[in-house]
């Protein structure tokens, strides 16, 4: 079979595409999950290659889901609408720039410090969450 011209250019809308839905429906499991299920979801897409490549050269105007907030985080404290936090595409450049130190790694704790964490101070809302290695 033969390709024409069209359709490698439809193939490549079709690939951002997939990642907008792929994101999209991530962020409608997470919204609709609770606890572990939320976690392990995330956990799993911020441990994969995914969220490595994103990290490392996100798309302007993206986000990526890092972490599932339970409801009190989620409302009383953050007035949030929806249960998934995102990393905003400014973030990486943000914290390469301020914070070289911290790297992909430390990112990949972030679903598990969210949700099992202690928050431990609160200011100009932000919150700043804590968790003790091995726990």
């Amino acid at each position: 079979a033969s390709v024409r011209q069209d359709d490698s250019v439809a193939g490549r809308r079709s690939g951002k595409h997939w990642r907008l839905v792929s994101h999209n429906r991530i962020l409608d499991k997470v919204n609709a999950s609770t606890g572990d299920l939320a976690l392990g979801m995330v956990q799993s897409r911020v441990a994969s290659p995914i969220f490595a490549n994103w990290f490392r050269q996100p798309a302007a105007g993206s986000r990526f889901v890092i972490a599932a907030l339970e409801e009190d985080l989620q409302r009383r404290r953050l007035g949030a609408q929806q249960k998934a936090g995102l990393l905003s595409d400014e973030t990486p450049a943000k914290q390469k720039q301020h914070h070289p130190e911290l790297a992909l790694n430390e990112y990949r704790l972030m679903p598990e410090i969210v949700q099992k964490g202690k928050v431990i101070r609160e200011k100009d809302a932000r919150l700043y969450f804590c968790q003790r290695q091995g726990h």
